[in-house]
């Protein structure tokens, strides 16, 4: 159980400027720069934005964009500082794949080759919106957002054939009570972003109106079974990104609406470090193909359930038709 929530991990937000683009999905701050993208029904680009959320400039990727929605900036297996992006949104829990897309970091515009990891779960379809590229850069987990609770499924990086993306943790998301979000409370449970900090110490998640910090070690189990720092976001319509900022002490927030704020939040009590962790093998699987690892308790998640039932035809929050007569779209 989460001791105490919102406690005073992050300060009050500073805004840096606006993002003139309508869907950010994924931000992350590299060495040349940061980085924002947005997600299904764009183009396959990043976008380097300035420290005000200018957009400078447009790298294409030579891929599909199928549901792109988390970035991570990080370096790759042979320390290439490298982008990634998650093309892991699946509303409708559909996707017999999914991918994650790593390329050089360019100096300039001109973009490299592009590297595909192609994975599966091990218990079938999910939406996912928030990527974590792991210490070292030999594997990644994804987070999934749904109805059900959230979980971790990590997985090793082999770009040679598909991996299984193993359910390794659950997501200790709570009610917090604080504003914002594009479906009430439901809000505060729903995972939408996440990043690793550049020294591999901390990661962070967000939902649409909370930041959730962890101390991170190469357990991920242990690492979700701790209770994490709780700090507010900012109230906006639809908040979806998060990365850390270079000096691995503050986060970049952004989300979606054309002119939605850049915005800044610094820790204001570093927490304990553990030593940095090093890769391991990935976990062996405990329960069979296809079952469900016992969970930790979903009291908050059966409650907002609840909540929502007279709603029942919105819950299909991570499955909203992606229909779009003015670009005002839905959560995802």
């Amino acid at each position: 159980m989460i001791g105490l929530l919102l406690a005073t991990g992050f300060g009050d937000p500073q805004t840096l400027g606006r993002v003139a683009l309508d869907e950010v999905s994924g931000i992350a701050v590299g060495v040349h720069g940061t980085y924002v993208q947005e997600d299904s029904g764009n183009g396959p680009l990043v976008e380097r934005v300035d420290a005000t959320g200018r957009v400078v400039a447009t790298l294409r990727l030579p891929v599909r964009n199928r549901d792109w929605e988390d970035l991570a900036a990080a370096p790759d297996a042979a320390g290439v500082p490298s982008l990634w992006v998650a093309d892991t949104g699946d509303n409708r829990a559909v996707r017999d794949e999914v991918q994650v897309l790593r390329c050089a970091e360019p100096s300039g515009t001109r973009v490299g080759p592009v590297t595909t990891y192609r994975f599966t779960y091990d218990d079938g379809p999910h939406d996912a919106e928030a990527l974590l590229v792991l210490p070292g850069g030999t594997r990644v987990a994804v987070v999934t957002k749904g109805v059900a609770g959230e979980a971790v499924y990590a997985a090793a990086l082999d770009a040679t054939s598909p991996q299984v993306l193993h359910r390794v943790a659950d997501v200790p998301v709570r009610l917090t009570g604080t504003a914002g979000g594009p479906v009430g409370s439901f809000s505060q449970l729903l995972v939408t972003g996440g990043s690793v900090a550049p020294d591999g110490r901390t990661l962070v998640l967000r939902t649409y109106t909370d930041l959730y910090e962890w101390d991170l070690t190469a357990d991920l189990a242990a690492t979700f079974g701790k209770d994490p720092v709780v700090s507010p976001l900012p109230p906006t319509h639809q908040g979806e990104a998060v990365g850390y900022a270079r000096d691995g002490r503050s986060v970049l927030v952004a989300g979606e609406g054309e002119g939605s704020p850049l915005q800044r939040l610094t820790r204001t009590a570093r927490p304990t470090r553990t030593a940095r962790p090093t890769p391991t093998a990935l976990p062996t699987p405990t329960t069979a193909p296809g079952a469900r690892p016992a969970t930790r308790d979903r009291s908050a998640s059966r409650r907002i359930l609840l909540e929502v039932a007279g709603i029942a035809v919105v819950v299909g929050l991570s499955g909203f038709v992606r229909t779009r007569p003015s670009r005002r779209r839905r959560p995802g």
